[in-house]
C-alpha cells in the first residue's frame, strides 16, 4: 500500500509538471493555427497584388508602345511636312517661268492654225 501511495504522489508530481506544459503546448498550437491563417491571408494579398502588378505593367508597356508609335508618326508626318514644303517652295520658285512658258503658249496657240496650213502647203 505504500508503493501505491508514493506512486500516486510521483503521479501528482509527474502531472502538475507536465499539465502547464500541455497547456503551453495546446496555446503554442493555438498561436500556430492563427500564424497559419494570417500567413495565407498575407500571401493571397501578394498574390492578388502581383496580379494587380502585372496587370499595371501591361499597361504600361502599352501605353508606352503607343506613345512611342505617336511620336515615330509625328516625326514621319515632320519629315513629309518639310518635304511638302521644299516641294511647294521649288514650285512658286519656278512659278514665274511657268507663267511666261503659258503666255508664250497662249500666243503659240493663236498662231497654230496657220503654222499647220504654212506647214501644209510645203
Amino acid at each position: 500500500m505504500c508503493e501505491y501511495a508514493i506512486n500516486i504522489i510521483k503521479y501528482f508530481d509527474v502531472i502538475t509538471m507536465i499539465e502547464p506544459k500541455r497547456q503551453e503546448l495546446r496555446e503554442a498550437n493555438e498561436q500556430l493555427a492563427e500564424a497559419k491563417e494570417t500567413l495565407a491571408r498575407v500571401q493571397a494579398r501578394v498574390a492578388e497584388l502581383m496580379a494587380l502588378v502585372a496587370d499595371l505593367e501591361a499597361q504600361f508597356e502599352a501605353a508606352n508602345k503607343e506613345k512611342n508609335d505617336a511620336i515615330a508618326e509625328q516625326e514621319r508626318t515632320q519629315r513629309k511636312l518639310g518635304l511638302a514644303n521644299r516641294l511647294i517652295n521649288a514650285l512658286a520658285a519656278s512659278a514665274e517661268q511657268w507663267k511666261v512658258t503659258v503666255e508664250k503658249l497662249k500666243l503659240d496657240y493663236g498662231v497654230l492654225i496657220g503654222d499647220m496650213l504654212l506647214a501644209a502647203a510645203f
